[in-house]
C-alpha cells in the first residue's frame, strides 16, 4: 500500500533530478551560454548576382565540433566546425545581403555580402608533399608580404599564412587524395565589409 509519506519522497525525488539538470551546461555538453562566433575571424567571398559564395572561419572563429549555420535572404547552409574552431559551406546569396552565423543555436553575428573581386593572383604552380598520416604541405609562389588563407571544402580546415620577401609561401593542413583546396588572399573579415576575391583552386592528387 503507498503512504502519503512514500508519494511525497517519489516527489520530492523527481523534483531534485529535475533540478540536476538546470545547470551551467545541457546534456549535450554545448556550454552555456553558448559561444557566440567572433566576427573577426569570419570571410566570405563577394557577389553581384545571385549564387553561391564560400563563407568560412579562420581558427577560432566558433568554438569546437559543433553546428555552425549561415542564414540569408537568399539561402541558408550548415556545416561542422573542426577541433581548431574552423569552417567551411557555400551560401546562396547576392551583394548587399546581410547573412547570420551561429554556433550550436548561438546569438547570431552578421556579415555583409561585398562585391566580386576578381580572381586570386599567382599559383602558377603547387607543389603537395604528405607529411604524416592526413597531413600535407602546400608550397606555392605567390605576392610577397600578403596574407594568404587555404580551405578544405571537404574536411572545413582553414589555414592562414603570410608570404615572405619571396613570395614564398607554405600550408600545413589536413586533407586527403581528391579533397579540393582553394587559396585566398586576406582582406579583412567580412562583418567590416572585407570581401575576399574568388579563389584559385587546387585538387589534392
Amino acid at each position: 500500500m503507498t503512504t502519503r509519506h512514500s508519494r511525497c519522497g517519489t516527489l520530492l525525488g523527481l523534483v531534485m533530478a529535475l533540478s540536476a539538470g538546470c545547470g551551467t551546461g545541457d546534456q549535450t555538453g554545448v556550454p552555456q551560454p553558448v559561444p557566440i562566433p567572433k566576427s573577426s575571424q569570419l570571410r566570405a567571398t563577394g557577389s553581384d548576382n545571385v549564387g553561391e559564395i564560400d563563407v568560412f572561419g579562420l581558427p577560432g572563429a566558433v568554438s569546437a565540433a559543433g553546428r555552425v549555420e549561415v542564414r540569408g535572404p537568399n539561402g541558408s547552409a550548415s556545416a561542422r566546425s573542426t577541433d581548431a574552431g574552423t569552417f567551411f559551406t557555400m551560401v546562396a546569396a547576392r551583394l548587399g545581403d546581410v547573412l547570420s552565423v551561429t554556433w550550436e543555436g548561438s546569438q547570431p553575428v552578421t556579415i555583409t555580402v561585398g562585391s566580386k573581386e576578381g580572381t586570386t593572383q599567382g599559383v602558377p604552380e603547387a607543389a603537395v608533399d604528405k607529411v604524416a598520416g592526413d597531413l600535407l604541405t602546400l608550397t606555392v609562389t605567390v605576392v610577397a608580404g600578403l596574407e594568404y588563407i587555404v580551405a578544405n571544402t571537404n574536411t572545413g580546415d582553414v589555414v592562414i599564412e603570410a608570404a615572405d620577401a619571396a613570395g614564398a609561401l607554405t600550408f600545413t593542413i589536413r586533407a586527403s587524395s581528391g579533397d579540393e583546396l582553394r587559396l585566398y588572399t586576406d582582406v579583412g573579415d567580412a562583418a567590416n565589409g572585407g570581401s575576399l576575391a574568388e579563389p584559385t583552386v587546387l585538387v589534392v592528387p
